[in-house]
């Protein structure tokens, strides 16, 4: 690892990349009247970041050097000197399994729109729902996260977002 000549303005060229889910946030809000936060896309959070020198990241101690000297009074050793990395959202599956009627519905309606069928693959979205893992399923198997996360969920996103635009979603 090499560190950039300017990791500030590094770190500030990542940040511009990440949408912090503003778009997907609001297809939620809009869909199910759930209210998504996302705490490193707050303005002081990111400032503070980008205010850290370099050396407080990465030294010879590791890349985890500043977290465990933060929070050495707060987490046990074993919390603070594990190297594994958890699941962003384990239970993601947990809110679309009772909600699961109602994004067959939501499909149903999508195949009524014009612009919905050209912008959309709706006869894959039509499988997913038919083809709905079991309970037992490993839901948080790669493909099955890919299928159901990426492509079913933002799919019924961005068709609700075109019902909306058409005047259909209310």
């Amino acid at each position: 690892y090499r560190l950039p000549v300017n990791s500030v303005k590094a770190r500030y060229e990542v940040l511009r990349g990440i949408d912090f889910g503003g778009d997907v946030h609001a297809g939620w809000r809009a869909a199910f009247g759930t209210d998504l936060r996302d705490p490193t896309g707050d303005r002081r959070i990111v400032e503070f970041c980008l205010s850290i020198p370099d050396e407080q990241y990465l030294n010879k101690k590791g890349m985890r050097w500043l977290a465990q000297r933060a929070f050495a009074d707060r987490l046990p050793a074993a919390v603070l000197n594990n190297r594994l990395r958890g699941a962003q959202d384990p239970g993601w599956y947990l809110r679309l399994q009772p909600i699961k009627e109602d994004l067959r519905a939501e499909v149903e309606r999508l195949e009524r729109s014009d612009l919905a069928q050209r912008a959309l693959d709706l006869p894959r979205l039509k499988r997913l729902m038919e083809n709905w893992p079991s309970e037992d399923a490993d839901w948080n198997d790669p493909k099955i996260q890919g299928l159901y996360r990426l492509c079913l969920e933002r799919g019924i996103m961005v068709g609700r977002y075109i019902r909306w635009f058409e005047g259909e979603n209310r």
